[in-house]
């Protein structure tokens, strides 16, 4: 038997959530009929040197798909975000009485590990088997699968209740705990920004947010923000994303997500109008 397989990105680039389809060619001088399944390894490489062979499915390094005998399913990982397009995946299309042409479109898990383009890879490995038990198979080792990352904010507003004009460092008082929950899903390290409105408002009325002092000016506020419920070192939040401390570094994870808090203080400066006073924090995932 001979075997070929061919990836649909040009650049053998995947993107986690991306659709994708493998081409495969499998020869049988006995004719492609004879072929009595056809399995699929994409698999990660740490090292990159295509050595390594596929071991148990899981979400972050490994997913299995399957043809037996008129059609694909999905092996494993299970109970996870790899897939399957089950309507588009098919074969075998009649090339020769001996070749078979199958299509397996396939999409990777939201944790899949992302790989660089100089050291770690992705590899697919195809495997064939006839009903006479002979196998052949291939692997195509150059693949790269690129960054992927989500944010759940799961304090959608907050407040700092009533605070006097002039005070400093105002905690969050609703929610009660203090501070913002977010989950963050990321198939590598990564970190969380924060940014504000440059102004917040109350009906007509407006109030500039300082972008270089904790310590606001006449008619402005400031915000700070930390992972830790810690005032003293918390950074200030400005108009441009900047990361938020405690969460320069955070690890890969897995789909069910990775929970972080973010405390928020507010500052006010003298001459504002009592009023009650709206604006947007804003925050995202980063690659690193």
């Amino acid at each position: 038997m001979l075997l070929e397989d061919e990836l649909t990105d040009a650049n053998n680039q995947m993107t986690p959530q991306t659709e994708y389809t493998i081409k495969i060619e499998a020869l049988d001088n006995n004719g492609y009929s004879d072929i009595e399944n056809i399995t699929v390894y994409i698999y990660y490489d740490a090292d990159g040197s295509g050595d390594d062979e596929p071991s148990s499915d899981n979400p972050q390094t490994q997913a299995t798909y399957r043809w037996t005998g008129s059609v694909w399913t999905f092996v494993g990982p299970i109970w996870s975000t790899w897939g399957i397009d089950a309507s588009e995946s098919r074969g075998p299309v009649d090339t020769t009485y001996t070749t078979g042409t199958w299509y397996l479109h396939f999409i990777p898990g939201k944790v899949a590990t992302e790989s660089d383009s100089t050291v770690a890879k992705w590899i697919i490995k195809v495997v064939v088997v006839d009903n006479s038990s002979a196998s052949d198979s291939l692997k195509d080792i150059d693949n790269e699968m690129l960054w992927y990352g989500e944010i759940s904010i799961l304090d959608t507003s907050f407040s700092f209740g009533a605070v006097a004009l002039g005070s400093s460092d105002n905690p969050i008082t609703e929610p009660v705990d203090g501070k913002i929950d977010v989950v963050t899903v990321c198939n590598v390290e990564h970190k969380i920004q924060a940014k504000t409105d440059a102004q917040w408002s109350s009906g007509g009325y407006t109030v500039n947010v300082s972008t270089t002092s904790e310590n606001p000016g006449p008619g402005e506020i400031a915000l700070e923000n930390n992972a830790k419920n810690n005032e003293n070192t918390a950074s200030l939040v400005t108009t441009a994303f900047t990361t938020v401390k405690g969460l320069e570094s955070l690890s890969a994870t897995d789909e069910s997500g990775l929970a972080s808090g973010i405390y928020v203080w507010l500052s006010v400066g003298t001459e504002l109008p009592a009023k009650t006073y709206q604006g947007t924090y804003y925050v995202t995932i980063m690659n690193l």
